[in-house]
């Protein structure tokens, strides 16, 4: 304990000077201040009290001459005395602020590289994995543009099929068109054709359109025009129908009745 009755820590206690943060190193601060402030007061007081003896001497004691020397060297030695241990605790506590400031700084210091390595860390941590995040959307990507043009190629092609389809689609219709006129144009020459062989052959019934034997042929006879073939022009008096059997189909293939 200090003479002015401000507890000072003690230097060798472990753990007390790591421990001190800024409000600890200004309670110190303000104990030294407070530490010298009253040295100097005592200095004063000393002076004032040694002054006030010596004024008071010669009316308390009577004049001595041999005593006079030895209350001299008293106050002296007892200011003396002061003065050094009010020195020795300004030492002390000088010394103990700069360590505690010296021990704040490395722990300051510590903190700090502590606190830059984590920084560092979780900052390459981070770095690491926007880069793979990255890496991931730069692969997803790559995917999307190649969906995207096969999609695309997909797409022309299914509009390839379906031009192809439409024409596929008219040319049947167009080939439907012709089977219709083809067989009411056949029937209608296979009408004309039995009503010419009735009329030359004098029956009046409908003869059997496909006999199962020919009829003999003599050297005037000739053969019986069968479904499939029609009399001369001349001898018969019309001319064949156009577009009979053999006709060429509309789209340039074989007609019905061709090999």
């Amino acid at each position: 304990m200090i003479p002015n009755g401000t507890p000072v820590s003690d230097p060798a206690e472990p753990g007390r000077v790591g421990a001190l943060d800024d409000d600890g190193i200004d309670s110190i601060i303000d104990s030294i201040t407070q530490i010298e402030v009253d040295a100097s007061l005592r200095r004063t007081l000393a002076a004032a009290g040694y002054a006030e003896y010596r004024a008071m001497a010669p009316a308390r004691l009577p004049r001595s001459e041999p005593y006079a020397p030895v209350a001299e060297r008293g106050a002296d030695d007892q200011l003396a005395a002061a003065q050094r241990e009010v020195d020795r605790l300004l030492a002390e506590a000088r010394e103990h602020a700069e360590r505690v400031v010296r021990d704040a700084y490395t722990r300051a210091q510590a903190v700090e590289r502590e606190a830059h390595e984590r920084h560092q860390s979780v900052l390459g941590r981070l770095e690491a994995e926007r880069d793979h995040l990255q890496a991931q959307r730069d692969h997803l990507q790559l995917q999307r543009d190649q969906l995207q043009a096969q999609r695309d190629q997909f797409q022309v092609q299914r509009d390839q099929f379906q031009v192809q389809r439409d024409q596929l689609q008219n040319q049947v219709e167009t080939l439907r068109a012709f089977e219709r006129e083809y067989r009411a144009r056949l029937m209608a020459y296979l009408d004309e054709q039995m009503r010419q062989l009735r009329e030359e052959a004098g029956l009046g019934a409908r003869p059997q359109l496909y006999p199962a034997y020919p009829p003999p042929l003599t050297a005037d006879a000739r053969p019986m025009a069968g479904p499939g073939s029609a009399p001369p022009a001349g001898e018969s008096g019309f001319a064949p129908l156009t577009g009979g059997p053999g006709f060429a189909s509309p789209a340039g293939g074989p007609g019905y009745g061709e090999a």
